[in-house]
């Protein structure tokens, strides 16, 4: 009689042992995944403000203010990001875009991959972190990873600024989540 109660009573320590490891393991594994997105966006959000401050800015305030004609600002501003996509592209930097916002749209203005093909419109999520970022100049990244037909990202965007201070487009950087060169990076520093 007492070796069954005493095995009952075996039984339920063990049970409830393998239920908080068990949740405890999902709460780290939760943790270390918030973790690794933010440290992705921090990322994207740095690598983002870098590329921002190689941009001719003048050239660009032309454009927005009509003195450039719109298709050779375009092609120099294509140019330009795939210039700095080359220098950043051993961070895992794989497209850098320009983007602005016009009434209740964001446009794309230029993209590195030189194809400018219009972002996906329908994620409602995206639009609003963008046009945050232009409506209040503060830098944010995607907090949770999206994908389209080119794989899955985190991407950071950063306001770029003209000469009276004034938000005139967003540049956006995509890091693949499977950034593998920043991986240990962002591990190390996190730890």
């Amino acid at each position: 009689m007492k070796s069954k109660f005493f095995y009952k009573i075996l039984l339920l320590c063990l049970s409830i042992a393998m239920t908080v490891m068990v949740v405890s393991n999902l709460a780290f594994n939760l943790t270390a995944r918030r973790v690794l997105l933010n440290g992705l966006g921090d990322e994207a959000v740095k690598l983002s403000s870098q590329a921002a401050k190689e941009l001719n800015i003048s050239r660009y305030e032309k454009l927005f203010t009509g003195v450039l004609p719109p298709k050779d600002a375009q092609g120099q501003l294509t140019r330009e990001l795939q210039q700095i996509q080359k220098g950043l592209g051993h961070k895992g930097v794989e497209n850098i875009y320009a983007l602005t916002v016009r009434g209740d749209d964001v446009l794309l203005v230029s993209d590195s991959s030189g194809d400018d093909v219009p972002f996906n419109k329908t994620d409602t999520v995206l639009v609003a972190v963008k046009k945050n970022v232009f409506s209040t100049g503060v830098h944010q990244f995607s907090h949770e990873p999206y994908a389209d037909q080119w794989g899955t990202w985190i991407s950071g965007y950063v306001p770029v600024k003209d000469s009276r201070g004034r938000t005139m487009m967003i540049l956006g950087i995509d890091l693949p989540l499977g950034a593998f060169p920043l991986m240990d990076d962002i591990i190390r520093g996190n730890i």
